[in-house]
């Protein structure tokens, strides 16, 4: 658990280096927005949201013999959807559900059953099509 912890404390620490680095040799802000969008997100995200809840339910389950994996998977994606709610302004909590919802409990089985890197990539990859591709469907 503790190598987890500094494994999320060394992801905000990096957030705020690339933020220091994009105000110090005057990056645009998309430069930093990528950066975090497409590497720091993820992987802090799947790490305290998906990675975090597996451990936590997998000790509980060897110690206790109680299955809460999915317990916590459930918690955790309820928290992943609330951080998440500001991203769509035009329809709120109902699209950040609908949509945060699905991707997060997506990661999450991906998380489960692969790992916590494929877990990464696929909400990297998600941002991406979020960012570039999806704008240019919609339009």
């Amino acid at each position: 658990m503790k190598k987890l912890f500094y494994l999320w404390l060394i992801s905000v620490i990096l957030v705020g280096y690339v933020t220091l680095f994009c105000l110090i040799f005057k990056q645009s802000f998309s430069f930093q927005m990528y950066v975090i969008a497409f590497v720091l997100a993820p992987i802090s995200e799947e790490l305290l949201y998906r990675l975090v809840p597996l451990t936590l339910g997998n000790t509980i389950k060897k110690r206790y013999n109680l299955d809460l994996i999915w317990v916590f998977g459930i918690v955790a994606n309820f928290l992943f959807i609330a951080i998440h709610e500001n991203n769509y302004p035009f329809g709120g909590l109902y699209w950040a559900f609908a949509v945060q919802g699905a991707m997060g409990w997506t990661c999450f089985l991906v998380c489960k059953k692969y790992g916590y890197w494929y877990a990464v990539i696929l909400h990297s990859k998600y941002n991406v099509f979020i960012l570039f591709v999806l704008p240019k469907l919609i339009n």
